[in-house]
């Protein structure tokens, strides 16, 4: 679920702007309520059993870098006061889209042993 706090605030402070492109909003979405929520979602999903914080984390991070580079004012407004459940097919699909190359990083770096416990290469 993804709620307000920081992504909200950089809503406001740029409400001309069509794409969310700025340094300010890319970092809103690396910290605060965009980080958190995407961490939990992250850990409550059975494929991800295992894996450390930190690496969700650093998949967290990516995404929201890749999804601040396309998203539109108009989205963010959306993400800070809607559960995720809600959002949009076409919003759904911009962060799927931008967690792909995320995913696939992680995936270069991190094994699964056979007691599924999960090392990464930093």
């Amino acid at each position: 679920m993804f709620s307000g706090g920081m992504i909200f605030l950089a809503v406001l402070h740029f409400p001309n702007k069509s794409i969310a492109t700025t340094d300010e909003v890319r970092a809103a979405f690396g910290s605060g309520a965009w980080l958190d929520g995407c961490v939990n979602r992250q850990r409550g999903d059975p494929q991800n059993n295992g894996v450390p914080d930190d690496i969700l984390v650093r998949y967290c991070v990516c995404t929201g870098d890749n999804l601040s580079k396309v998203i539109t004012v108009e989205e963010l407004k959306v993400m800070a006061h809607t559960p995720y459940a809600n959002f949009s097919s076409e919003l759904r699909a911009r962060i799927y889209t931008a967690g792909l190359s995320c995913l696939e990083e992680m995936r270069s770096k991190c094994m699964r042993d056979s007691a599924s416990h999960v090392t990464c290469k930093q």
